[in-house]
């Protein structure tokens, strides 16, 4: 699928608006579920420094005694991250007597910020980040509350490890990215499919068009969305104007045709009539306008039927048929024809014409021939403005003399013979030149592996 494509650019435009929405989407998910996990991590926290309070008390030689039991065995665990101590308020750094701390501790305490940097809450209550016993990342909740009837301060904490936290954020991450990226490639894929549905009706009319450009049909059938229904009857009634133009173009050929034919052979008759330097002269002239009045008049038949849409001409018949007439014309010669695919080989253009090419070129190589011709056919492409589009290349061969460079310019010529000793007008190849020239295509002359002349002459083709 081309990106010059209407079905290339939705897709593309699609496909890169759900990357961008779902990577947004993976973003904004994880920093709301980080959020929430974070809030969830506090509030554990908090829940077990209340249940800590509640454990903890002095007795009555104001020493802080009690048993807490926060329920998570890696309180228990030495420098496993989870922390929990009881202190006074003024005790330094260190071990204090007046103090008791989980086993995960062992005789290490944890130094917190002061409160000026990170303010209490509620006036007992804080939260804080902090570096842990082993580099660790550490959230700590810390109370300070009045124990007992004196007026001693005590600083309660409890300290849990982030790698928990950061792995449980990272594997919803990770569930979450395989997730949208099914979901976003069943996007693509959905979209794809509506796509390739939802412009199957410009796929007919392609193919519709197809039909006609290929001879096939007349009319683009079928039905269509109301949003090309409109364009279809536009190019049905352009397709109808083409073939009246056509039409009222051949008539005007053929009436003034017939209607130069009878004063030309007035004149011709006339001049016939009499022996003088005048006649001689006049008959001249009208031999010569006779000639001007048909060529212009087979370039104006040539253009209308090149320009019709659905002209189709299988070439292999065509060429038999000339050949069996050459070689009961020529017996001594020998026809040789090379066609590849047979059947697939047609020409985009009046039968007509393509008899025209075929025998002035089957003459020219029978004139110069020694002993033998060949004809050769083959499908190929070449380069259009918007395309690349089919062609027929057609080689004709033969074993004669051969043109130099000089005469191959001048065969071209219209009414130029380079051998008056033969019989001929000299308007073969120049009409040939007229007719591929109509078609858009090309005449090449070149020398001939059989040692004479070979013409290369490339026409469009039909799909087969």
């Amino acid at each position: 699928m081309r990106f010059s494509s209407l079905a290339s650019r939705f897709l593309a435009i699609s496909a890169l608006w759900s990357v961008i929405a779902l990577v947004a989407t993976a973003l904004l998910l994880t920093a709301l579920y980080k959020n929430n996990a974070q809030k969830n991590f506090n509030e554990l926290l908090t829940a077990h420094i209340y249940n800590l309070m509640g454990a903890v008390d002095l007795d009555k030689n104001g020493k802080v005694t009690g048993n807490p039991n926060l329920g998570d065995p890696l309180f228990q665990q030495p420098f496993s991250g989870w922390y929990w101590s009881v202190t006074p308020k003024n005790a330094s750094t260190g071990p204090h007597l007046n103090a008791i701390k989980s086993a995960s501790l062992v005789d290490a305490t944890l130094q917190t910020p002061d409160s000026k940097k990170v303010q209490f809450v509620d006036g007992f209550l804080r939260s804080f980040q902090m570096q842990g016993l082993n580099g660790e990342s550490l959230t700590v909740v810390e109370a300070q509350i009045i124990l007992g009837e004196g007026d001693d301060v005590y600083r309660f904490l409890v300290a849990g490890n982030n790698a928990a936290l950061d792995l449980e954020t990272r594997e919803f991450a990770q569930n979450l990215i395989l997730f949208l990226a099914l979901f976003g490639l069943g996007m693509v894929i959905s979209t794809f499919a509506i796509i390739k549905y939802g412009l199957r009706p410009l796929s007919r009319a392609k193919e519709a068009l197809n039909r006609i450009r290929n001879g096939e049909a007349e009319q683009l059938e079928g039905e269509f969305p109301d949003e090309i229904a409109p364009l279809v009857n536009e190019m049905n009634a352009l397709i109808d104007a083409n073939k009246t133009v056509l039409e009222r173009a051949r008539t005007q050929v053929g009436n003034l045709a017939h209607a130069l034919k009878t004063p030309i052979s007035v004149l011709q008759n006339e001049a016939r009539s009499t022996d003088s330097p005048l006649s001689r002269k006049v008959e001249e002239q009208v031999v010569a306008m006779h000639e001007q009045v048909q060529r212009y008049l087979d370039r104006a038949r040539i253009a209308a039927q090149a320009g019709s849409i659905n002209a189709r001409t299988p070439v292999a018949p065509v060429i038999e048929r000339m050949v069996r007439v050459m070689q009961r014309l020529n017996p001594n010669l020998q026809y040789e024809q090379l066609m590849d695919g047979p059947e697939t080989l047609i020409f985009r253009g009046e039968q007509q014409d393509l008899e025209e090419v075929l025998g002035n070129l089957l003459e020219n190589a029978s004139k110069y021939a020694h002993k033998r011709v060949q004809i050769s056919v083959q499908k190929g492409e070449v380069p259009d403005s918007r395309k690349i589009a089919p062609m027929l290349e057609l080689k004709i061969e033969d074993d004669g003399p051969g043109l130099t460079k000089e005469q191959r310019i001048e065969a071209l010529k219209r009414g130029r013979r380079l051998d008056e000793s033969r019989p001929g007008s000299g308007l073969g190849l120049s009409i040939v030149n007229d007719i591929v020239s109509e078609y858009h295509g090309a005449i090449n002359l070149d020398d001939s592996e059989l040692g004479g002349l070979k013409l290369i002459i490339q026409l469009p083709a039909a799909d087969y």
